[in-house]
């Protein structure tokens, strides 16, 4: 039953986060055009390349050592906000360099640095990971979707009274930092709370040890997960650029379940590989099995009503997308693998794995774009994307001794239906033997 109402709340967080940023999608989409649109999603994929620092790959980590750790807990809060907080200080400084480096427009510039600011207060999520380490997300979803209500009706006001780019971008930064700092006041006025705060040099050191990898990692993901939309608009322009953005909107728009599914179960793989490894990867054949299901019947619904979807949604401007969503939903089957790699490392404490792995595809999708986008225009980003996923979620897991076992769950998870069908055909059989 624990389990059930945990992931209940957190499937509701994820369901109204994934429709709440659908509708302003739409919104914003409808409103600015094709054109403006793609400005403000290259904006966006140029930022999102640095998030990861401010994240510094803590939350598998941090909900395993609430978990296992329960003494040290206020320890582990206050010494992780610290990691994340200077996280959240060089990303905002490293994205600032970048954008002056880079040769983009002024206003592209000014954009970038308004969104950048709001790294510094993602340091307060540390709290988020201890309530879901906790089970604990009532009150956590509640808050943040009523947050959320309020920032879809400012953004919709602002497309009635006709504002503009920079005030989009603005309300985003502003709505951001809110939900952030939100969890202070969340974990102050909730019956749940962790140990004494307190910094824990320690404690903070094997934070930072454990964590940097998968911050790495985190980096090189959004390289490979985002730097298709940032050579898309330097290679293409920004009106094919927001003509793509729609048809990854759309095809990323039900990963609130795998994400949602995986900050569910995390605690309880954490809690199943101090009883074995042999339970612990029972566990993970379940959960990959049941991913990859999701993952195919997600990707089969947006296939026959691709186009419908996108002129119900985004209009006529942007039927060209669909022939790029139809494409591109496909990629979902290899997120999913890296959303349950990052489970297994972080539980076994192999993070650095990850980096190896997902700089294998970023490096890989890179070339893959240079290479693809000059010939295939956009469908060859998507091409890219596609594959150096594959790359850095599954291939390259066989070249690890310590992953290989996740690879063989995960080739076993891409045939659901074939062991499905067996275990049911094993079963009638055994019945009828009684």
């Amino acid at each position: 039953m624990i389990v059930l109402k945990n992931a209940s709340w957190i499937f509701t967080g994820k369901l109204f986060l994934a429709l709440s940023g659908l509708v302003v999608s739409v919104i914003i989409s409808r409103y600015l055009g094709p054109e403006e649109n793609g400005i403000f999603n290259y904006v966006l994929a140029f930022t999102t390349l640095f998030s990861a620092i401010s994240g510094m790959g803590m939350e598998e980590i941090a909900v395993k050592e609430f978990n296992i750790r329960s003494d040290d807990s206020g320890s582990i809060l206050f010494s992780g906000f610290i990691l994340k907080l200077c996280g959240g200080i060089s990303a905002c400084v490293l994205t600032i360099i970048a954008s002056n480096i880079v040769k983009i427009s002024y206003d592209k510039r000014i954009y970038i640095i308004i969104i950048s600011i709001s790294f510094i207060f993602q340091a307060f999520d540390i709290f988020l990971y201890w309530f879901q380490s906790q089970s604990s997300n009532k009150t956590v979803v509640l808050c943040q979707n009523f947050i959320r209500i309020i920032f879809i009706i400012l953004k919709l006001l602002l497309a009635v009274f006709k504002g503009n780019l920079l005030h989009f971008v603005i309300i985003t930064t502003i709505e951001t930092i809110i939900l952030s700092v939100s969890l202070v006041f969340i974990y102050q006025y909730n019956s749940i709370k962790a140990g004494k705060l307190s910094f824990n040099k320690a404690i903070f050191g094997k934070l930072f040890r454990l964590s940097w990898p998968l911050m790495l990692s985190g980096i090189a993901a959004s390289i490979y997960m985002k730097i298709d939309q940032v050579m898309i608009g330097e290679m293409l322009g920004d009106y094919e650029l927001g003509i793509y953005s729609v048809a990854v909107r759309l095809a990323e728009s039900w990963y609130f379940i795998p994400i949602g599914v995986g900050a569910a179960v995390l605690p309880f793989i954490a809690k199943s590989y101090k009883e074995s490894e042999e339970k612990m990867n029972q566990l993970m054949q379940v959960y990959a099995d049941g991913m990859t299901l999701i993952a195919y019947a997600a990707s089969i619904g947006i296939v026959l009503f691709a186009k419908p979807i996108i002129y119900i949604l985004f209009g006529s401007k942007y039927l060209s997308a669909d022939n790029l969503l139809i494409l591109y939903v496909w990629s979902g089957v290899f997120v999913n693998f890296g959303l349950i790699r990052g489970s297994y490392v972080s539980i076994k404490e192999c993070t650095r794995i990850s980096v190896y792995g997902t700089i294998m595809g970023a490096v890989g999708n890179v070339l893959l774009n240079a290479w693809l986008i000059p010939t295939y225009g956009a469908t060859g980003a998507v091409w890219a994307t596609i594959i150096a996923q594959m790359l850095a979620a599954l291939l390259s897991s066989f070249f690890f001794k310590e992953t290989r076992g996740l690879a063989v769950i995960e080739c076993y998870s891409l045939f659901p239906f074939v062991r499905l069908f067996k275990e049911m055909k094993r079963y009638l059989n055994g019945k009828k033997t009684r």
